[in-house]
This record gives C-alpha cells, structure tokens and sequence, in this order.
C-alpha cells in the first residue's frame, strides 16, 4: 500500500494531467465558440472523487493564484462558522487525505492554514453518514491538537440536519466561483463559470 505522501504525488500528477487536458479543452471551446461545458465535456459527471480533485484544484493557488483564494474564501464565508477562517498565513490543499495516517478512514478535502484544519467531506448522489462525520471530527480534533483548532464541513446537494459538522451546499461553491470569476479574464474565467454551472446540477 502506498504512504500518504506518494499517495499525495499519484494524486497531483493525476490532476496535473487533468488540467493539461482542461486547457486543451478550453482551447477547442474557443476556436469553435461554441456553448459546451467543459467540465462536462471531460466527463466528471457526478463522480465524487473527479469532481472533489478539481474543486482541489481550483482551490490550489499553484492552478490559479490569487483568485483561487478569494474562491476558497467565498465558499468560506458562505458557511457558517467558517465565515472568520483566515488565508492570509497561506493554505495547502489535499485531497484523501488520512487524519490518523488510517487507510479506512479518508476525508475527501483537507485545507490545512497556519492554525486551522478545514476538512470536507462531499456527497452528490450517496447519502451522508453521520457516524462518519462524528468519527471524523474526533479525529480531526486529536489532530488538532498540533496546529489549534479544526473545523469539519459536510458539503452535500442539500442540507443536513442534526448533524456534528457544519454544513455546505455545492450551490454555496457554485455561488462562490461565479462571485470569483466576475473579476478573472479569459480562460480562468471560463473554468470558474462551466464548474459552478456543472456542479449547479447536483440533486439528492
């Protein structure tokens, strides 16, 4: 079994080469003009892993720079106890990422600042499991330890009720890019517009 950290490297070089493709995409979309997602056109559908690696991706100031803060912190200010999370210090981003080094146990996104753990666990069409969540946030708690204080996000089509995390919508992350993508030119602003109109599809 691989260790977290080459299991990190597999999965960058694996958005690596899926953001080669979006710009080869994004390329053909502008030669021919015409309306087609392009997040569609690479097939994420309602994969949770896909699209979880490109909202990462979106999020990693090494794809996007400045404006991939200020969508992390759009979608940050859109939840609630999340909205006084500073950046400023800097942030990473990791995807799968093991709290307690345990394989069984994956948080789908971790956004580590100088004294925040942020973890996000993402549904689209599986239903949330609530043991889940509490044993995550136990986790992340013992984690914290370390760095201060964690917070845990449940992000899902819809709501959830009576739960330990605090709760997002993937319309609060659509809202958020298309917040962003006012002040991003070109290509970037495309990217952030085709993903909050593909992610604005997801139901329960």
């Amino acid at each position: 079994m691989p260790t977290m950290a080459q299991g990190f490297a597999l999965a960058t070089a694996r958005l690596g080469r899926v953001s080669n493709e979006l710009r080869r995409l994004i390329a053909s979309r502008t030669n021919r003009g015409d309306g087609i997602n392009i997040w569609n056109a690479a097939g994420l559908g309602t994969d949770e892993r896909r699209n979880v690696a490109v909202l990462a991706r979106l999020w990693m100031r090494s794809s996007l720079g400045d404006l991939a803060t200020q969508f992390l912190s759009a979608f940050l200010k859109r939840v609630e106890g999340a909205e006084n999370i500073s950046l400023e210090g800097g942030y990473h981003v990791h995807t799968e990422f093991l709290p307690m080094s345990d394989a069984a146990h994956r948080v789908d996104l971790v956004i580590e600042t100088e004294a925040t753990i942020i973890a996000l666990e993402a549904k689209i069409r599986a239903p949330a499991d609530k043991d889940q969540l509490a044993r995550y946030d136990r986790e992340l708690k013992e984690r914290a330890r370390q760095k201060g204080t964690h917070l845990l996000i449940y992000l899902g089509p819809r709501l959830l009720e009576n739960s330990c995390a605090h709760v997002a919508t993937w319309n609060a992350v659509a809202a958020a890019a298309r917040e962003v993508a006012q002040s991003a030119d070109g290509n970037t602003r495309r990217l952030l517009r085709d993903f909050a109109d593909h992610i604005s599809t997801f139901r329960s």
